[in-house]
């Protein structure tokens, strides 16, 4: 911010505007109502209203970041890059689509329309062609189970597995590796 001189102010600051302003500032003068008279319970109502004050104001910044973003086209292209890169390095240990959302400090609804329209298909579509890839590959590999398989590829189950599994491939699982080991 700026002094009336037009002087730089010397202590951190931030400006909220949008929706969030209305909300912030009366919460602000509900704290400072609190804190001049000597209320019942009023450091619990002191530290509740802080804290609702601090999740307002992290859904403002967030708000204020993903605007942000739609205005620099080539922000989203690079965060989806970079939230795919962490897909693909962490796929097989059951990363989330929320994980990578939060991975680039997206919400998950903003992500998944920018990776949609970057790479053409949903991040949990993404993330199921990837583990059924790595799955293929391991069951060409006869002396592993298919259950570790399920285990290994980043499926929460077998059961899971075997569902998405005969989704994409057509087949189950057992049926690949035997069309694939003759």
């Amino acid at each position: 911010g700026l002094t009336e001189d037009n002087d730089m102010i010397s202590h951190p600051c931030f400006v909220v505007t949008g929706s969030e302003k209305a909300e912030i500032s009366h919460l602000a003068e509900r704290i400072v109502s609190e804190m001049k008279y000597s209320k019942y319970s009023r450091e619990l109502m002191i530290h509740a209203l802080t804290i609702e004050m601090m999740i307002i104001l992290s859904r403002a910044m967030r708000n204020e970041w993903e605007e942000n973003i739609r205005v620099k086209t080539g922000k989203a292209k690079e965060l989806v890059a970079i939230a795919r890169q962490y897909m693909d390095a962490n796929f097989d240990q059951g990363v989330t689509v929320a994980q990578a959302a939060q991975y680039v400090f997206l919400s998950q609804g903003y992500f998944t329309r920018a990776f949609v329209h970057e790479m053409g298909m949903s991040p949990m579509n993404y993330l199921m062609k990837k583990r059924i890839e790595r799955a293929c590959s391991l069951l060409e590999n006869n002396e592993i189970k298919v259950s570790a398989i399920s285990l290994q590829s980043g499926f929460s189950s077998p059961q899971r597995f075997n569902v998405a599994f005969r989704k994409l491939m057509g087949m189950t699982p057992m049926e690949y590796r035997k069309l694939h080991l003759k």
